[in-house]
């Protein structure tokens, strides 16, 4: 049970309990209790009634009972279990929105929610049709039973005066029982449907205890190269609330193939807009980004995303396994590949412990990862890409010094091998040595632009 599973059975499972579970055990009780009255009185005043009605209402009702009781078990179940991952595709998706969209998978994660959907319409429909024929096949055999009845009846030579007592007397005994006997299945039925909530309830509670221990098309509308550089020109971008204040201000800058640039400031001062503007998921309100000298606009904005990738310091981790999150929607998996990746961010000797290893589930948001596991988790995601433009924003700031130095090390040797351009946003700077140049921004102006050695002797 991942831990956005633990979280949504939290929320909904008290209340299914009390409203779904224990309210019809309630009303199975009292409706019990009529019928028991109810049949002692017939009873006494005619026991043969008694018998009329056991064979015409209640052994049918019991039957029919039997025949539905484990379809209903299976559906709740079912239902219950689509619903938990229809919420986490809705979760998932409005957290991870700005990889999702630099990705261009939003098509992906609409048909899995679509998928869902269908299925738990499909589920439903089938509870309704049991539902609402359950009391009409009971009320039909009942019908039935009183045309036998009446056949039997006259067969054996009895009056009308008699028959027609005996058959008013069962209609008028049948007439109230039934609501109860629908009552009773209905509530047997919900019950069975229901049932699984007290394991859920049970392993939640185990859950809990060990926590506290321990639409855009794919197609791109016209293809950009990167080749030489990118240029961001009077790039100047405001805040929603207010277009006075400005979070970057005549920003003029070149970025070359495959550098690597270091960004440092104080909070507030631009960094991670800046990240956001070269990476296309926000429109300057003022300059213009271009690479090789074609303006980024909306005809090519797609095709840009697909040079893009990006950490941030807080990853996106989806509800599933390895594969799941270093592919990322991805249609075609290659293991090989990945276990490539995991090596170079210094997790593939971790993953290679796991029982299940790539097919391991690490928890909605990466709930069985520690801040440092997510972000080369993160990282490993952006290698496998094989992007043209790394994006860094504080995508190391979890890591120890040491596991840092050997991620950053490798980054640089995938940089030189693969030609990549590499943006970092740190404020350990220890993660800008292999920079070839750093930006120090402030106020939302590139202030000074230093080599590494500068920055550290002026610390």
């Amino acid at each position: 049970m991942g831990y956005g599973e633990i979280e949504q059975n939290c929320r909904m499972v008290p209340y299914q309990l009390s409203y779904l579970y224990l309210q019809p055990i309630v009303w199975l009780i009292t409706e019990v209790f009529v019928i028991v009255f109810l049949l002692s009185t017939v009873t006494v005043y005619n026991y043969k009634m008694f018998l009329v009605l056991a064979i015409g209402v209640f052994i049918p009702a019991y039957l029919i009972y039997r025949f539905f009781k484990n379809k209903m078990e299976n559906y709740g179940k079912l239902q219950h279990s689509v619903a938990i991952k229809i919420n986490n595709i809705i979760k998932n998706t409005i957290r991870g929105y700005a990889d999702i969209y630099l990705m261009h998978k939003q098509d992906f994660f609409i048909g899995e929610l679509l998928k869902k959907q269908q299925i738990y319409n499909h589920i439903s429909k089938r509870i309704n049709v049991i539902q609402q024929s359950f009391p009409r096949i009971v009320e039909w055999i009942a019908i039935f039973s009183v045309c036998v009845l009446f056949m039997f009846f006259a067969y054996t030579n009895m009056s009308m005066s008699e028959i027609t007592l005996t058959i008013t007397v069962y209609f008028a005994s049948a007439y109230r029982i039934m609501p109860s006997v629908n009552r009773i299945n209905a509530s047997l039925l919900m019950i069975k449907q229901y049932e699984y909530l007290i394991d859920i309830y049970k392993e939640v509670n185990i859950q809990l205890q060990r926590i506290h221990q321990d639409k855009t098309p794919d197609n791109y509308q016209k293809e950009i190269r990167f080749d030489e550089k990118i240029k961001l020109c009077d790039v100047e971008v405001s805040y929603l609330e207010d277009k006075s204040k400005k979070v970057l201000s005549g920003i003029n800058l070149e970025i070359n193939k495959s550098e690597m640039i270091g960004i440092i400031g104080e909070s507030g001062a631009g960094k991670s807009t800046l990240m956001y503007v070269i990476a296309g998921l926000i429109t300057p309100d003022k300059g213009y980004v271009e690479v090789d000298n074609v303006r980024i606009n909306e005809a090519n904005i797609l095709a840009w995303h697909k040079h893009i990738s990006i950490v941030f310091q807080e990853p996106y981790i989806v509800d599933g396994n390895w594969k799941d999150n270093i592919a990322f929607g991805g249609q075609e998996i290659n293991e090989e590949k990945m276990w490539e990746c995991l090596r170079l961010v210094q997790l593939e000797e971790y993953v290679r412990s796991l029982p299940g290893q790539l097919d391991e589930n690490i928890g909605d948001g990466g709930a069985f990862l520690s801040g440092g596991q997510k972000q080369r988790l993160a990282l490993a995601r952006a290698l496998y890409r094989e992007a043209d433009v790394l994006l860094l924003d504080e995508a190391t700031s979890a890591l120890d010094e040491e596991t840092q130095k050997e991620v950053m090390t490798a980054i640089e040797q995938i940089r030189k091998q693969r030609n990549i351009t590499v943006i970092i946003v740190a404020h350990r700077y220890s993660s800008l040595k292999y920079c070839n140049r750093i930006l120090l921004l402030e106020k939302g102006q590139v202030t000074k632009n230093m080599f590494y050695s500068e920055l550290v002797s002026s610390v």
